[in-house]
């Protein structure tokens, strides 16, 4: 199973496993991974599976860019 791993503010690992069709992320409470990081939008980002069980990360608006791996992107593929 996928997993989304990120850090908090203080630096602590979240996991956060994908286990539906299409996750959000963002600050706010409307989103299935809520981060209190200010550098994350209200609406930041979109985990998508696809029926191969491949993901991809998609720019939902961010104001400050969605980066994969320290390259910007609005679209890639999870690997």
């Amino acid at each position: 199973m996928a997993c989304l791993v990120f850090s908090d503010n203080s630096g602590r690992q979240i996991v956060y496993s994908i286990d539906r069709d299409r996750v959000t992320l963002g600050r706010s409470n409307e989103n299935d991974v809520v981060s209190l990081d200010l550098r994350v939008s209200r609406h930041h980002a979109s985990i998508l599976r696809a029926p191969d069980g491949t993901c991809s990360i998609r720019d939902e608006g961010s104001s400050l860019g969605l980066f994969v791996n320290l390259k910007r992107v609005t679209d890639a593929v999870l690997k």
